[in-house]
């Protein structure tokens, strides 16, 4: 069993991809309902992490940089348990090294040397451009590693309104 209270999710950009990602938020919430769940996004991506009911923190990170260390310090002030990175590229990887939290996992097989920030380095199943594995199985693989079923792909979408920014 997973003993955490916290888990931040670092997935910036790149809207389908964020879509993709999004199932590792219902499957740690389904395995550990009480967790709390941040997740780092870059505004083009925010409207599908801000307001979404099973997320509990949103970080946007202002893809010029602008408000960088200001978020850097918010987020280590949730004190995260757990930190995952999906996206895997050196942007990323950074927010991992710098979140303050007491782990800090991603995959094997990472984008420009992403993987030095990580703590712990999950043995993926597959290269990760293999087209015959998809990047959802891929990000599920984290999860797994934490302990939750997997068998179950679900997407938690905010409700979308008339008073959603783009």
């Amino acid at each position: 069993m997973l003993n955490t209270k916290k888990i931040l999710i670092i997935r910036l950009s790149a809207i389908g991809d964020t879509i993709h990602t999004l199932p590792m938020v219902s499957a740690l919430k389904k395995q550990y309902p009480t967790c709390e769940i941040g997740w780092v996004v870059e505004s083009k991506a925010k409207l599908f992490i801000e307001n979404n009911p099973l997320i509990d923190k949103c970080f946007i990170i202002d893809k010029k940089q602008k408000n960088f260390f200001k978020i850097i310090r918010q987020i280590r002030k949730e004190k995260y348990d757990i930190a995952l990175d999906p996206q895997q590229l050196l942007k990323s990887g950074l927010i991992l090294g710098l979140c303050g939290a007491k782990k800090k996992i991603t995959l094997s097989g990472g984008r420009e040397f992403s993987f030095i920030f990580a703590n712990k380095i999950i043995k993926a199943k597959t290269d990760l451009f293999d087209i015959n594995y998809h990047v959802v199985k891929r990000n599920l693989e984290l999860c797994e590693y934490l302990g939750c079923k997997v068998d179950e792909i679900s997407f938690s979408l905010p409700e979308i309104t008339d008073n959603t920014k783009e």
